[in-house]
């Protein structure tokens, strides 16, 4: 699978078929992309965040993510996607 980069997010580039595997501050269920980003600027240690997809999308939180690993059915972002503008 090749990296694709969707960048739809001011100032942020997020990568499908990538999730981070670093220390998981949270979990919970969420229905789009968007609510997993906001939800992370939310939250003051968030540096990074997965949302699994297509079936029963669920998104994590990490404060850490120096191990990024390949993972099919997942989208990713960094830190600088919190701000959550969509272009």
């Amino acid at each position: 699978m090749e990296t694709s980069f969707t960048r739809n997010i001011a100032g942020c580039a997020t990568e499908n078929g990538f999730g981070y595997n670093g220390v998981t501050i949270d979990s919970k269920e969420v229905e789009e992309e968007k609510e997993c980003f906001k939800w992370c600027g939310q939250v003051n240690e968030c540096e990074f965040w997965t949302m699994t997809k297509p079936d029963s999308p669920r998104c994590y939180l990490h404060s850490s993510g120096s191990v990024k690993i390949k993972q099919n059915n997942t989208i990713s972002g960094t830190s600088s996607c919190k701000r959550g503008k969509l272009i």
